[in-house]
């Protein structure tokens, strides 16, 4: 503030009336014209009042701009102190940082959260690393068995261990465990189906951990998916086909995007399996024909052989009176045979054989579609001429003669190979142990002797098998190399006895589970959902529908490596006529197929794995008890066993869900005056029925010792059950609304169907197109972990309108023209009985 400045405020006011300013005024009357003295001191004191506001305003401004700088000062001092602060604080916090680089680290935790439900397994930081660049991975690091060795592996690296690496064109340090291929490593072709679909479960989890675009991961989710409910499956060696497919079709996939020439994967291409499969078959019939030629030869060439499963992978063979023996002083194993020679020794004759086939038997995984081969070797010893003569015979002929003169030719060619390979070392003997010879062979010498029909009859393929597996799952391959004729014994082959009880039984159960497999149950008609499905096209978003409901639903569940089978929950002891009363309802309408002995299970569908059953009282339905199937058992892998849910990935299988929101949000708009109805599907999990590849993992421990059943419908505990009923559900509301019936909306097997008076229905038309562009603007479809929604506007709390439905379709009047409302009830059961969805009474 200048000097000597004073505030005018506090000047004393002048008296212009008094005689101070007498003079003053006096001038002032002088020099106007009939002016008074009052109104010159009047005058006087309007001109001393203006003067003094002005200097007011003056002082005021002075005042204030005198603050503004003392403000302007003090904020500038603030700020100075407070860059030094922070200044000194990065200082701190650098030190602080630089410090801690030195010391371990541990990062701070949720105290509400828990350990998730499923803890997945740690591949290799190599395959990790692959996929974080976006290359091809083999599936193999994936596999349990490839996570078990990463972690054995990477304990004789230590974490700090770095290795130099080109990187982008610049030599870089990066750990050794991330850019060391395993030596252990499985392509992706030769994996079971079980390591395939856990492998590539976890390969779809840290795609997404580690930041794939989710086109990319849906799609190759959507291959997977389509493989494993994939027609193939269901014929011969379908599975192995489809892997060897998919290990081609992912490489290639990786390789195109690297090209940038990138396909969609999630589209099988035909003609490329079809090609697969060919050359599958076709490398299949030259492993078993070249196998068993070989075979043939070293019987041939008078090697005693042990015939057992390890020497014939892929065929159980069995020989007939397929030689005639000219050898002298000879003891012939050969069942059933008679020696042609002047006074010869009788060949001995053993125990009747066990029950086989008299032809080739496959196994289920080897195709059976090879040609018939007759092949003739002859062989001299001492002068005389012993022939073979074999017939191999299949249940699908080839017709084509050059496959057939391929095949005869390579046989004569392995024959002449191993003749001078195998040349004779010391004097042969009449030594071939076979596995046994049928008096009615189609190959029987003209001087054999036969058997009677009645001890040769032929018994059934099945019958083949078990009996070939019993009799030598224990044996061994071994060959004769000392002079004696008897240095290796022939194994024996022990009597089967045949109880026809027991057989019959056994038949009838492959016959239910094979007319199961092939006709699936349910009460939904796969014609008229296919009908519905493509008049509405509707299609396009449900492909496997038709072939789930005729033929079963994939459920994800992996392929049993052993048999496991724990006991149940101690509550269906506490619940007995309850347990019994669903054990005989499941059992009545087809849902089980049993009961079976551990034993007869193995011999139908291989091994399998129960899950403890306990029973639960239905929530408002007293007396009503829901079976619930722990398939989460067991918690703790085990050595070849790990729980069925643990190899479920949920996001696979989504569910629609009408959540609170968005039922009220549906309420919230509806119309004056409308209406609603509640529909349950009776037994909705239990009308699901499952593919046969995966009923081992279905099978149910009943009360009782050693009692099962083969269960073939879907259960409730199954990580993938709603997803599965999901789809089914699903597109039946959307078939209902395409028919013009709505809105409607469910919670599982809960329906909820509204609707509206017919005066409304061009109004309502009006709010769901506006919606269905709010949802097509907000992305469209969305999936949030298992859950899929359609997102609308934001309201005025914040939250989002949530639909479970797009709203792309326009609601109807099916109504006469009496009705007050859109539709009725017989409008939703015309449809419902077209399709066969059974709603409870």
């Amino acid at each position: 503030m200048p000097p000597g400045a004073q505030n005018p405020n506090l000047e004393a006011l002048p008296d212009f009336n008094g005689p101070g300013y007498q003079v003053i005024r006096d001038l002032i009357v002088a020099q106007v014209p009939n002016l008074t003295p009052q109104q010159a001191a009047a005058q006087l004191q309007t001109a001393y009042d203006a003067d003094r506001q002005t200097r007011i305003a003056a002082w005021e401004q002075l005042v204030r701009d005198e603050d503004e700088a003392e403000a302007l000062q003090a904020q500038q001092l603030r700020e100075e102190e407070e860059a030094r602060r922070v200044e000194e604080e990065k200082l701190a916090e650098a030190e602080k940082k630089e410090l801690d680089k030195k010391k371990p680290k541990i990062n701070d935790f949720d105290e509400d959260r828990m350990a998730d439900s499923v803890i997945m397994p740690r591949p290799s930081p190599f395959a990790l690393n692959k996929l974080k660049n976006f290359e091809y991975v083999e599936l193999s690091y994936f596999t349990p068995e490839g996570c078990a060795t990463a972690a054995e592996e990477n304990r004789a690296v230590a974490d700090e261990a770095f290795g130099l690496t080109n990187l982008d064109g610049f030599m870089a340090l990066k750990p050794v465990a991330s850019f060391r291929a395993s030596k252990h490593v499985v392509k992706d072709k030769d994996l079971s189906w079980r390591q395939m679909t856990m492998g590539k479960n976890l390969m779809l989890h840290h795609m997404n951990k580690l930041g794939w675009p989710e086109k990319h991961v849906n799609a190759l989710a959507h291959f997977y998916f389509m493989l494993e409910d994939h027609p193939m499956r269901m014929r011969s060696d379908g599975d192995k086909i489809l892997i060897i497919f998919q290990a081609a079709v992912r490489r290639e996939w990786h390789d195109a995007l690297d090209r940038n020439e990138g396909f969609n994967i999630s589209k099988i291409n035909p003609d490329t399996l079809r090609t697969i499969a060919d050359e599958h078959h076709d490398n299949k019939r030259a492993e078993g024909l070249s196998e068993v030629s070989f075979f043939l030869i070293l019987l041939l060439q008078n090697i005693s052989l042990k015939v057992c499963p390890p020497l014939l992978p892929f065929w159980y063979v069995d020989f007939s009176n397929y030689a005639k023996c000219y050898m002298p002083n000879a003891t012939c194993q050969m069942l059933h045979a008679t020696c042609h020679i002047p006074d010869p020794h009788r060949c001995r004759e053993s125990s009747p054989p066990p029950p086989t086939a008299n032809t080739v038997t496959s196994r289920k995984d080897v195709p059976v579609d090879l040609p018939t081969v007759t092949h003739h070797t002859p062989g001299v010893v001492d002068g005389h001429v012993l022939h073979h003569q074999l017939l191999i015979e299949s249940t699908n002929l080839d017709p084509d003669p050059l496959l057939h003169r391929q095949t005869t030719n390579r046989l004569l060619a392995s024959s002449r190979s191993l003749s001078s390979l195998f040349g004779t070392a010391q004097s042969q003997q009449a030594q071939v142990p076979v596995l046994y010879a049928l008096g009615d062979t189609v190959t029987t010498s003209g001087s054999a002797t036969a058997l009677p029909l009645s001890m040769a009859k032929k018994p059934k393929p099945a019958e083949a098998r078990a009996a070939v597996l019993s009799a030598y799952r224990l044996a061994l391959p071994c060959v004769g190399i000392g002079s004696g004729p008897m240095d290796v014994q022939p194994p024996t082959i022990p009597s089967v006895t045949c109880v026809p009880a027991a057989k019959n039984r056994i038949m009838e159960l492959k016959f239910a589970l094979e007319l199961r497999s092939r006709r699936a149950l349910t009460p939904y008609k796969h014609e008229a959902w296919e009908t519905s499905l493509q008049c509405h096209s509707l299609l396009v978003f449900y492909p496997t529908l038709c072939h789930s409901i005729r033929f079963g639903f994939d459920a994800g569940i992996p392929e049993p490596q052993c048999t496991y089978a724990p006991p149940n929950n101690t509550s269906l002891d506490v619940f007995i006529e309850a347990y019994n009363e669903i054990e005989r309802k499941e059992f009545n309408k087809g849902r089980y197929i049993g009961p079976c002995s551990k034993r007869e299970v193995e011999d139908l569908i291989g091994h399998f794995q129960t899950s403890p059953l306990s029973l639960i009282p239905k929530p408002g339905k007293p007396g009503k008890f829901r079976a619930v199937h722990n398939f989460s058992s067991p918690h703790t892998p085990l050595l070849y066993t790990t729980s069925i849910n643990s190899s479920i990935n949920a996001y696979n299988f989504p569910c629609t869900w009408g959540t609170f929101n968005t039922v009220a949000c549906i309420i919230s708009n509806l119309p004056p005056g409308s209406q609603a109805s509640i529909r349950d599907v009776a037994e909705a999990y239990r009308t699901i029925p499952i593919k046969a590849s995966q009923w081992p993992g279905l099978v149910i421990r009943l009360r009782g010792t050693d009692k099962f059943a083969i269960n073939t419908c879907n259960n409730f505990g199954l990580t993938s059950a709603g997803g599965i009923y999901r789809e089914l559900a699903d597109a039946g509301l959307d078939i209902l609304r395409r028919e013009g019936i709505g809105p409607v909306s469910k919670w599982v097997d809960d329906h909820i169907f509204f609707r509206i008076q017919k005066h409304y229905l061009s109004e309502y038309n009006g709010m769901r197109a506006q919606w269905h562009q709010t949802i097509l603007n907000n992305g469209g479809r969305r999936q949030d972990g298992s859950r899929i929604w359609f997102c609308g506007k934001t309201m005025e709390d914040g939250r989002v309108e949530e639909f479970d439905e797009d709203n792309s379709v326009p609601l109807q009047d099916l109504s006469s023209h009496e009705g007050q409302y859109t539709y009725n009830d017989s409008d939703i059961d015309r449809v419902s009985d077209h399709l066969g969805i059974p709603w409870e009474i």
